[in-house]
């Protein structure tokens, strides 16, 4: 389930070189994995590389840099894992 106001990015702009441009810069890609039957809230931000386990809880409003385990609750920001599923 993912909830309105909800952005997943996988890319961002380098911005290694102060000597060039930020667009001319070109991006880094890290693709965004989401696994079944995870709850993502209203207005999360989830950001390039990271993977979202098998039962995952996202908070609203939380902004996911790191990946999250299967099957916990994670939340804030950046976010992180509030509630750590089964073993």
């Amino acid at each position: 389930m993912i909830a309105s106001y909800v952005t997943i990015r996988d890319t961002d702009h380098r911005h290694d070189s102060i000597d060039i441009s930020m667009i001319r810069q070109g991006k880094l890609i890290s693709p965004v994995i989401i696994e079944d039957d995870v709850w993502i809230g209203h207005g999360a931000v989830i950001l390039k590389g990271v993977t979202i386990g098998k039962g995952a809880i996202i908070a609203a409003s939380a902004v996911v840099t790191k990946s999250i385990p299967s099957y916990s609750v994670a939340g804030g920001i950046p976010a992180k894992v509030l509630k750590l599923g089964p073993a």
